[in-house]
């Protein structure tokens, strides 16, 4: 779950109390926004340098033993056992919530689970552990050979979905699935494959009926709002259609790389945090792999996973394999050694932090234009946006889509971009704006030739044939083939048809060299086009309109989430430091105040306190002062021990084996 997503169903009331505190009402002052103070990395970083102690503990514990996940505060204890007391833990974590950098959900039944929001996580992790790659690693491209990279990545498999879908009826089975011949026809034009996906053990709906990668495609783009299903078909959502495919394409991908980290949780825990690590990495240089087992050892983070190559191994099939297969990552090998690399070929984080290097990415430069071949041919560099390419799948037929694309304009392909609502004007309009050495002149006569030929004639809904012109319409009633089917004219360009005779009519007109429309126009009602018009069909949305990343849009997915924290509700109250210890105002002042002796029997009271609370007692002992966090307390024979740990070892401790006492309760009385 994003910050933005909490924030945006976090109760006003806790809002203002938030914003109202010192730190964050300062800098709302100064012109920021509460969600930039919040996810912004320079603040991020300055808020972490202000961190009290047990912050810094609880946030270092929780990076490093939970991660991304949901946790309660018996897991945050048991991962900090051994090293931080309890009561210090649920300190720490209070002043994270008050900061905003952890959040508090509730469970139905009542229950807290925390968790870091997943746009933030990369960061906080990045500041208590610090990433596995500097400069220094980096190989020069000469020494490398890449072995894995994938086209137009998942933007291309997604705009290769919409544009089956604009050109297909996609009718729903009884059971809500598409049709098996639509899946297999999708499926083979998406270049992300089965192979690249296998690592991930994805569960999602209709998991006998759409194979993984075609699953994928579909999710994202129902999640984007780029199509809706209802009972009985699939269709386009042209407005968040037209939006989507007019964003820039670094934009795009970044949008597709935060959605997938939304979908998809890796698996296990240290996969998700060397995944973290990894976005902080500079774009467009290779980094050797070996160097994340190397990390991932330094700060013991495998956890009795797999190490060296087999980490690696794994890594990449959980992880890396299916961002290569998205587009977003390339893998590969040096040439000397075959030591296996990778580089991003995205800026996963658009921050200050990863400037170097996007120079070298050679990215999406606002270059529309295309080439015209003479045989009409159409060759698109990758650099061509998918709006336009949106115009050339209605007017051309695709040959090949990858790096290089090339379609093909053909007699049908114009008729079919006619079908769609384009004049022949407006399609050698488009052409030429955008053919970068201009359209050939026998290209240009002849399609115009072609669009003459196309809508002179169209079937209106009292079943007439209606002729532009005269001399046209002679020409169709002087062959014998037509006038078989024409029932009588109705002065000199219209003809009645009657309906049985429609079909064939248009099939023998064609063979002569006219195409109909073959729409039949109704009166008062626009033509329906498969293809809209990106400009009429998108009136009011922009890219900036499109959140496709957003909380609310996961319902819309057919993949299930391992954590399902977004259907919680936000914890609608801040903690208190107090809340830790119930009842404080029951235990004696003089246990908080300073170091006393006490009786035997008291000073079992005073721990079983610290116990209950599990919180620390400052012990006078051998000349020296100790902090102790006792664990239990066991009776024997008349006497009794506690045992608990004393910062460096577990130990085990007799009345009278100390002096002095003091009850330390962290948020209270701590030093």
């Amino acid at each position: 779950m994003r910050c933005a997503d909490i924030l945006n169903r976090m109760p006003d009331a806790m809002l203002r109390e938030m914003e109202a505190s010192g730190f964050f009402a300062e800098k709302l002052k100064q012109g920021h926004r509460l969600q930039d103070i919040l996810t912004s990395p320079s603040m991020l970083r300055f808020t972490f340098e202000s961190l009290h102690r047990m912050e810094k503990e609880a946030l270092g514990i929780i990076v490093r033993h939970i991660g991304y996940e949901p946790f309660d505060d018996a897991r945050l204890e048991k991962c900090g056992e051994g090293a931080v007391s309890g009561a210090e833990l649920r300190f720490g974590l209070i002043r994270l919530r008050q900061r905003g950098i952890v959040f508090a959900l509730r469970k139905t039944w009542g229950e807290h689970v925390y968790i870091i929001p997943s746009d933030t996580y990369p960061v906080w992790q990045s500041l208590v552990l610090p990433g596995p790659f500097t400069e220094d690693d980096s190989v020069p491209d000469e020494r490398v050979r890449a072995w894995h990279g994938n086209g137009l990545g998942l933007a291309g498999d997604l705009f290769a979905l919409l544009t089956y879908i604009a050109r297909n009826e996609l009718p729903l089975t009884q059971k809500g699935t598409l049709h098996k011949r639509h899946v297999q026809k999708i499926t083979e034009q998406l270049q992300l494959q089965r192979c690249d996906l296998s690592g991930l053990q994805l569960k999602y709906a209709h998991q006998d009926a759409y194979p993984p990668a075609f699953a994928v495609v579909l999710d994202i783009a129902l999640r984007l709002g780029l199509i809706r299903q209802d009972i009985e078909k699939i269709r386009l959502n042209t407005g968040p259609l037209g939006a989507w495919l007019r964003m820039p394409r670094e934009t795009m991908d970044l949008a597709l790389y935060k959605l997938w980290t939304q979908i998809y949780v890796p698996s296990p825990l240290w996969i998700g945090q060397a995944a973290a690590a990894l976005r902080f990495v500079p774009p467009g240089k290779w980094f050797p792999l070996g160097r994340i087992a190397e990390w991932l050892n330094e700060h013991e983070l495998r956890d009795g996973g797999a190490s060296g190559e087999d980490a690696i191994k794994e890594f990449v099939e959980r992880w890396l394999g299916p961002l290569a297969g998205f587009g977003w990552v390339e893998l590969g090998q040096t040439e000397e050694d075959g030591t296996p690399v990778f580089r991003w070929t995205i800026r996963p984080d658009p921050t200050e932090t990863m400037e170097a290097g996007l120079d070298e990415l050679g990215k999406h430069d606002a270059d529309d234009r295309f080439f015209v071949q003479p045989d009409f041919e159409i060759v698109v560099p990758w650099t061509v946006p998918f709006d336009v390419r949106w115009e050339l799948e209605c007017m051309a037929d695709a040959q090949q889509i990858d790096r290089v694309s090339t379609y093909r304009l053909s007699r049908e392909s114009l008729a079919r971009a006619m079908e769609n609502g384009r004049t022949m004007e407006e399609v050698l309009r488009f052409l030429q704006m955008r053919a970068k050495y201009g359209i050939p002149e026998h290209v240009e006569q002849t399609l115009a030739e072609w669009g003459m030929r196309y809508g002179q004639m169209r079937f209106a809904e009292v079943t007439l044939l209606r002729v532009d012109d005269a001399g046209t319409a002679a020409e169709i009633a002087g062959h014998p083939e037509c006038a078989a089917y024409l029932f009588a004219a109705v002065g000199d360009r219209d003809f009645i048809v009657l309906p049985e005779h429609i079909r064939h009519l248009m099939q023998a007109l064609e063979k002569h060299g006219y195409h109909p429309r073959k729409t039949v126009e109704k009166a008062g009602e626009s033509p329906s086009y498969t293809f809209p018009r990106l400009e009429t069909g998108c009136a009011g949305e922009s890219a900036g309109d499109l959140e496709p990343a957003s909380e609310a849009n996961h319902s819309r997915g057919l993949i299930y989430s391992r954590f399902a924290v977004q259907y919680y509700e936000i914890e609608d109250k801040w903690p208190k430091p107090e809340d830790i210890y119930p009842r404080l105002q029951e235990v004696p002042s003089m246990w908080l105040k300073d170091l006393r002796s006490y009786h035997a029997s008291t000073r079992k009271e005073l721990m079983q306190k610290a116990i209950e609370w599990r919180a620390l007692v400052l012990l006078r002992r051998n000349g020296g002062e100790t902090l102790f966090a006792p664990r239990t307390v066991r009776e024997s024979g008349g006497s009794w021990s506690v045992s608990g740990w004393d910062r460096i070892r577990e130990i085990s401790l007799s009345p009278e084996q100390w002096e002095e006492m003091q009850l330390i309760l962290p948020g209270i009385n701590d030093k």
